[in-house]
């Protein structure tokens, strides 16, 4: 290899690492106080419900609290799994967000998106997650009792407190990235 390839091979190498940081983008937020690499700013760090449950990072949310909570049921439910018949599939993590973030509702309240990103308090999951037990949940659009029923279904265990507090954390994280 001449000099002047092995010069441009550095200086190649070199823009190409200048230009993304040196560090993977993945569509999701940047830590705490960065911005990815596309200088998108980034979201606050995640809150104390996630940090007190060992999640960080919106992968360490779908592995360690979707995909096993949504999709493998702590007392034996499979409602999200891949082979059963209630959607959105939340089993397989790195690709949760991706059948989630301003896909529509395909059971009930059909107007409305899984995870909103212009509005993720208008989340339907959220909704779902944050609805009354024994009643019927609320459209996030405003059809009163269309929503079916709270998650988790009954009799899997309600959420505790810290992890409602991580997914509604990860339901805005993914739709920041999203936008």
């Amino acid at each position: 290899m001449n000099l002047r390839v092995a010069c441009c091979l550095v200086i190649s190498l070199s823009l190409a690492l200048a230009s993304c940081g040196g560090e993977k983008n993945d569509g999701m937020p940047a830590p705490a106080g960065k911005t990815d690499a596309g200088g998108s700013a980034a979201l606050p760090a995640p809150p104390n419900g996630c940090t007190s449950l060992g999640i960080k990072t919106v992968d360490e949310a779908e592995t360690k609290l979707i995909a096993p909570t949504c999709g493998m049921g702590p007392t034996g439910q499979l409602c999200h799994k891949m082979d059963i018949t209630y959607p959105p599939k939340m089993i397989t993590p790195g690709m949760i967000a991706a059948v989630l973030v301003d896909k529509k509702s395909m059971l009930s309240c059909k107007n409305d998106f899984y995870v909103n990103k212009a509005d993720p308090k208008k989340s339907f999951i959220l909704a779902k997650l944050n609805g009354m037990d024994g009643k019927m949940v609320d459209c996030p659009s405003g059809g009163v009792a269309m929503g079916g029923a709270k998650m988790p279904y009954m009799p899997a265990p309600a959420l505790k407190p810290a992890e409602l507090e991580c997914i509604t954390w990860y339901v805005s994280a993914i739709a920041a990235a999203a936008k």
